[in-house]
C-alpha cells in the first residue's frame, strides 16, 4: 500500500514537470470562451500546453474583416 501511494504521488509529480496538452474538458472550456468572445468568427489550429497549474494556448482566430488591424489585435486581449 505504501509503495502504491508513493508511486501514485511520484507519477502525479512527474506529470506536473512534463509539458503536455490540456485535457478534453479544458480544451472544451477554452473553445467555448473563445467562441463567446465578441468579433471572433472562426477558431482553428488550437493547441494547448499545460505547464504546472497554467495552460498556455496557441490559436488562430479569424475576426470580422471590417475591423482595423489594431481592432483585430484588441480582440485577442479581451
Amino acid at each position: 500500500m505504501i509503495t502504491r501511494l508513493g508511486a501514485n504521488f511520484g507519477w502525479e509529480g512527474l506529470h506536473g514537470l512534463v509539458d503536455r496538452a490540456a485535457n478534453d474538458a479544458g480544451v472544451t472550456a477554452i473553445t467555448e470562451t473563445l467562441r463567446s468572445t465578441p468579433d471572433v468568427r472562426e477558431i482553428h489550429d488550437l493547441r494547448t500546453r499545460k505547464m504546472g497549474d497554467l495552460i498556455q494556448v496557441d490559436v488562430h482566430l479569424s475576426v470580422d474583416g471590417h475591423l482595423t488591424v489594431v481592432e483585430g489585435h484588441e480582440v485577442e486581449r479581451e
